[in-house]
């Protein structure tokens, strides 16, 4: 079964490859803009999973979205607090 979240790592990889590879920057760009929509709608149905918060972090700082990679880091220790 694919899901959201494999959907998501498979773009992560292949902006990662783009950006590696010497592809166009608009390439990886649209990776991880994927990546991110995808993060963002297994959120939605998830909002308990630490992956997917970890995640989005990650793409939200590489394309520069500082406060929202901050407000999910924080959701993130919330979760964390919660265990």
């Amino acid at each position: 079964t694919t899901t959201l979240d494999n959907l998501a790592e498979i773009h992560l990889r292949l902006a990662d490859i783009a950006a590696r590879g010497g592809t166009s920057a608009s390439s990886e760009d649209e990776h991880l803009e994927r990546a991110l929509e995808l993060s963002r709608r297994s959120e939605s149905l998830n909002p308990f999973n630490r992956e997917v918060h970890v995640r989005l972090v990650t793409l939200l700082r590489r394309l520069g979205h500082l406060d929202e990679a901050e407000g999910s880091r924080e959701r993130l220790r919330q979760l964390s607090d919660l265990n």
